[in-house]
C-alpha cells in the first residue's frame, strides 16, 4: 500500500512538474488551457474566431444488451485584448452512428458552460441528439446548428468556457450492434471592438477647451 501510494504521488507531482499552460492568438482575444488535462476532443487549433477540435477516439459502442457510455471534457479561458470584449460563445459538434438490429439505438448529448471572470453567474446551453432505426442504419448527426447553442450578451473581458459531450449505445441484443462517434467539434467566439473610455485629463481638455471658446465669444460680442 505505501508503495502504491507513493508511486502515485511520484505521478502527480511529475504531472504537475510538466504542466505547461498553451496560448493561441485569434482577432482581438487569446484562448490558453493546460495541457496536463487530457481530452477525448483532442488536440485544437484556432481558426480565426473558431477553435476547431478533431477527436480521433472519441467514439463508444455496444455488442449487447446493455447501455455503453462515454464522456468528455475541455477547459479553456479565454481573454479578450485591450480595446474588445467578449460578446458571445457558440458550440457545434457531430460525428456518425450506426445501427444493427431493431432494437439498437445511440443517443448523444452536449452541453457549453461560460462564467464570465467578471461575475460569479454562469450561463449554461445543453443539448442532446438521438439516433435509431432498424435493420442497419446509419449516418451522421449534428449538435448546436439548429439549436443555436449560443451564450451571448458577455460584455466580458475574459470568461472560463467547458464544453462537454455524452456519447452511449446499446445494441439491444447479442445479436445486435450500435456504436457512436464524436468527429468534429468546433467553439466560436464573439469578440467585438468597444469605444475607449474618455480619461479625466480628457474631460478637462474638454472643457477647458469650452471655456476658452466661451471667453473669446464674449470678447468679440464687447467689441462689437
Amino acid at each position: 500500500m505505501k508503495s502504491l501510494v507513493a508511486a502515485l504521488t511520484s505521478a502527480v507531482v511529475s504531472a504537475s512538474a510538466n504542466a505547461a499552460t498553451i496560448s493561441l492568438n485569434g482577432d482581438g482575444f487569446s484562448v490558453s488551457w493546460d495541457d496536463s488535462v487530457a481530452s477525448l476532443f483532442g488536440v485544437p487549433t484556432l481558426v480565426g474566431t473558431n477553435l476547431i477540435f478533431s477527436p480521433t477516439s472519441f467514439g463508444v459502442s455496444s455488442i449487447t444488451n446493455a447501455w455503453s457510455a462515454l464522456a468528455g471534457t475541455f477547459n479553456l479561458t479565454v481573454s479578450a485584448w485591450s480595446g474588445y470584449q467578449l460578446d458571445s460563445v457558440g458550440f457545434v459538434d457531430g460525428g456518425s452512428y450506426a445501427l444493427l438490429g431493431s432494437a439498437a439505438n445511440t443517443a448523444v448529448g452536449t452541453s457549453l458552460f461560460v462564467t464570465p471572470n467578471e461575475s460569479a453567474g454562469v450561463a449554461t446551453f445543453s443539448g442532446s441528439s438521438r439516433a435509431s432505426g432498424s435493420a442497419i442504419g446509419y449516418g451522421t448527426w449534428t449538435i448546436g446548428e439548429g439549436e443555436s447553442p449560443e451564450v451571448t450578451g458577455l460584455a466580458a473581458q475574459s470568461a472560463n468556457v467547458g464544453l462537454s459531450a455524452f456519447l452511449a449505445a446499446n445494441g439491444g441484443s447479442a445479436d445486435n450492434f450500435a456504436s457512436v462517434n464524436v468527429s468534429t467539434a468546433k467553439l466560436s467566439f464573439g469578440v467585438v471592438p468597444v469605444a475607449p473610455v474618455p480619461e479625466p485629463e480628457a474631460y478637462l481638455m474638454l472643457l477647458t477647451g469650452l471655456g476658452m471658446v466661451g471667453i473669446i465669444a464674449r470678447r468679440r460680442s464687447a467689441v462689437r
